[in-house]
């Protein structure tokens, strides 16, 4: 709140605790990508994640953009009772028939036309190809171990994430991107003994492991204005020390 506040006057400060990661733009991404796989498809977490700015999915983003508004108003404006791919796949051709039949009277599904359909149809293509490994690993109650998890998680981030005048993925871009990119390899050392577990577990586990994680921005601040904890307070000098959280 403090940061926030500072940086209505245009002030950054530098605080010796960085912010949590699953704040982050990467982090974000990451956790929908989990939210979508868990909640099998809901509309909300498919739109949320569609929006995110990172999420691409091979395309520009104006395509990528444009695409997504069409396949939300074109099956999720709508009763929805889909599950998973296929119930958006499903939902999707639904809409395009009702709009040739007339069922389907809005005003912006009537403004769909047969490039945006396409692309909507092109699409879901896509978000299959990218989680539908990890949506498999999700239909299923078996306990899998755990990197086999983390690695179908990291792969379809990577798909989602993807730029196409981009060789590298920006998901590991910057501060954030790079803290992502030792927790993963964290969890994915062989030498680091791992548990089995059910894959309906996985978000909760994912989400309790990276609350302890934070990202310290590398970015010009105020020369004269820190943000320190206790220890840190104590050990150093200030002409002024505002003291909060008493």
């Amino acid at each position: 709140r403090v940061l926030a506040r500072l940086d209505t006057w245009g002030i950054r400060a530098d605080d010796s605790a960085g912010g949590p990661f699953r704040k982050t733009v990467a982090g974000t991404l990451i956790d929908q990508v989990i939210e979508v796989a868990a909640t099998d498809f809901a509309p909300a977490a498919v739109v949320a994640l569609l929006r995110h700015p990172l999420a691409r999915l091979g395309l520009d983003i104006g395509s990528a953009r444009r695409a997504a508004r069409s396949l939300e108003i074109a099956a999720f404006r709508t009763a929805y009772l889909g599950r998973g791919i296929a119930g958006i796949e499903a939902a999707l051709e639904m809409a395009a028939r009702q709009a040739v039949d007339g069922e389907r009277r809005e005003r912006a599904v009537r403004a769909i036309g047969t490039d945006r359909w396409a692309a909507a149809r092109d699409l879901v293509a896509r978000l299959a190809a990218a989680l539908g490994p990890l949506e498999a690993l999700f239909e299923s109650d078996t306990p899998r171990a755990m990197r086999e998890i983390v690695a179908a998680h990291v792969a379809a981030v990577e798909a989602v994430a993807r730029a196409p005048d981009r060789e590298d993925n920006p998901i590991w871009d910057e501060e954030a991107g790079r803290s992502a990119s030792l927790f993963f390899a964290g969890l994915l050392d062989e030498r680091i003994l791992a548990p089995a577990i059910a894959p309906a577990d996985y978000p909760d586990l994912y989400r309790t492991l990276v609350a302890a994680e934070a990202v310290r921005p590398r970015v010009p601040v105020h020369p004269r204005i820190f943000i320190w904890g206790p220890y840190e307070a104590r050990l150093q000098q200030a002409d002024v020390l505002v003291l909060g959280s008493l």
